[in-house]
């Protein structure tokens, strides 16, 4: 299911949205029928269900939470290498600068920025 379901939020939602709407026949107050003289009670059918839909859904949400907390850490990752970078870079053109500058400087910084 989880195969199906990809990474699309869209879908999630919509799969959580009729697992809902389905336990709406499970979800009441009435737990017997009565057909003429026989009464059925389901009390404790309901509870196996209503249980099962509940499992499901916590599966799923949990499930489709770890996709989005491994997209930030990603992404924190990747954000601390470039600035890691950017760091070093810095420390690199002030050093050049300092030793070079004039004209020549700025169409280094142009092509180091480019590069990096």
């Amino acid at each position: 299911m989880f195969n199906r379901l990809g990474d699309s939020l869209v879908h999630l939602q919509q799969l959580l949205t009729e697992i809902k709407r389905a336990r709406t026949t499970f979800d009441t107050m009435e737990t017997q029928k009565v057909f003429c003289v026989c009464a059925v009670e389901y009390e404790q059918v309901q509870a196996r269900v209503n249980a099962k839909y509940d499992a499901w859904q916590h599966d799923i949400l949990s499930r489709s939470g770890v996709k989005p907390g491994n997209a930030r850490k990603e992404m924190h990752a990747s954000i601390l290498t470039a600035r890691n970078d950017l760091l070093q870079s810095t420390g690199q053109l002030r050093d050049w600068w300092a030793a070079h500058g004039g004209s020549e400087g700025g169409v280094f910084l142009i092509i180091f920025v480019h590069q990096h």
